[in-house]
């Protein structure tokens, strides 16, 4: 075989490598990064679903503790100057700060945005249909979970992932 013809198939052939292993290492990084956002996403759930402080404020969002739903609704129309129960107030500020914290996290690209808001989909409607949720969240600083709950309404609107929202026959 002539030496020009065999460097011209091991260069072809070296290229072609380096393609095949750059294209691989892209693959397992991707895969790699799935990963990492569905383990994330599963830690994060399982915190949510765990924690005491969270799960009172949870069920009085999703109408299980109309005592606790009156606190926090007397937080929430709480007027400047107006002392709160502050007990309570904590209690939301815990539960609101954490997902404004996964909203962040989904915003600066570490979670996927549509992930979160799939696991998380119940309880940031149920933090949608509170009357004064939207002026809290505004007035206290929480930008981007007002931002994720405003896009969990527009895909809401879009398609129901609940038997319950579909229309009757």
């Amino acid at each position: 075989m002539d030496e020009k013809l065999f460097e011209a198939l091991a260069a072809v052939l070296t290229g072609v490598g380096t393609v095949f292993l750059a294209g691989a290492a892209i693959y397992a990084a991707c895969v790699g990064l799935r990963q990492y956002k569905a383990r994330t996403i599963a830690d994060l759930s399982d915190r949510f679903y765990q924690r005491e402080d969270y799960k009172e404020v949870y069920l009085a969002f999703d109408d299980c503790d109309p005592e606790m739903l009156t606190k926090i609704e007397k937080v929430l129309d709480a007027k400047e100057g107006d002392p709160p129960d502050r007990d309570t107030e904590w209690k939301l500020a815990r539960y609101l700060n954490f997902f404004e914290i996964a909203a962040n996290l989904a915003e600066r690209g570490e979670l996927g945005t549509d992930d979160l808001l799939l696991a998380f989909e119940w309880p940031l409607r149920c933090l949608a249909k509170q009357a004064r949720m939207d002026h809290y969240l505004a007035w206290n600083g929480y930008e981007r979970l007002a931002t994720a709950i405003k896009r969990r309404a527009a895909g809401a609107k879009k398609t129901s992932t609940s038997p319950n929202d579909r229309p009757k026959k």
